[in-house]
């Protein structure tokens, strides 16, 4: 019995340190990135009594299903990794390519700033590595609840739509009426149709542009989003739009372009 209770008392402490991370208190990581547009993303972690949490605050998905994980041993081992690595490029990096591509690191650790704007080689620790690794769970339960979301707004949005403004061409701060109708009055003027699969069409005369739609729900808000379906060969290039939903009924949406 003395035996099992001393194997308990080693285990429980061997644990204990394991789980010790490179900071006291909070350690914030934002990511910069992209090329012609750019997209920023975070995630925070603290320090509990020994104990790490983890919480991706940009995009704040956290209404729609909190994203806050308590880490693993092997978790805090890779945010370890990585700030160490992040410690030693805070001067300077061996560069492995240069792009137009951004890609910067802005890290706050226990009130210490590190900033990295190059190529440097985060071996298998990067922020999506660690972002994959850490709320890898979450990111799967997120996307079934993101796709419970999309399926109850499917049943309200399918059918046809006629617009105040044309929600393509909508101005910024303009709020876009829909009104839904069983049949189009005036084709020449043009709808939006949300057809059960997905897709939308925006109708003007006899053309249309083809867009696959998703709702999408951000500290709080609700969004639409129309991703322009770009065919290889196509003539026209579609450019995709994303709208906050500021009412939405059976048979009425307000939208202003986000």
């Amino acid at each position: 019995m003395k035996k099992i209770l001393l194997i308990l008392i080693f285990l429980t402490a061997f644990d204990s340190f394991a789980q010790i991370a490179n900071f006291s208190h909070a350690l914030k990581i934002e990511h910069t990135y992209g090329d012609e547009s750019y997209a920023v993303e975070e995630i925070v972690f603290k320090n509990v009594k020994g104990k790490v949490y983890g919480t991706i605050s940009n995009p704040d998905t956290n209404a729609l299903l909190s994203s806050t994980t308590l880490l693993s041993n092997s978790d805090v081992e890779i945010l370890n990794a990585f700030l160490e690595l992040a410690k030693n490029y805070k001067k300077d990096c061996s560069e492995e390519f240069t792009s137009s591509y951004v890609q910067y690191y802005v890290i706050e650790v226990d009130g210490e700033k590190i900033v990295v704007r190059k190529f440097c080689d985060w071996g298998g620790y990067t922020f999506f590595d660690i972002k994959e690794n850490i709320f890898k769970k979450y990111l799967s339960e997120l996307e079934n609840k993101k796709n419970e979301l999309n399926v109850q707004f499917s049943k309200l949005l399918t059918g046809k739509w006629d617009e105040n403004l044309q929600i393509d061409k909508l101005p910024i701060d303009s709020i876009a009426l829909l009104k839904k109708v069983l049949k189009v009055k005036n084709k020449a003027k043009g709808y939006l149709e949300f057809k059960s699969n997905g897709k939308a069409i925006i109708h003007r005369g006899k053309k249309k542009v083809h867009y696959e739609y998703k709702i999408d729900k951000l500290s709080s808000k609700e969004y639409l989003w129309l991703f322009g379906e770009n065919k290889k060969g196509a003539k026209e290039f579609i450019y995709s739009h994303r709208y906050q939903i500021i009412s939405i009924g059976e048979t009425e949406i307000k939208l202003v372009r986000s």
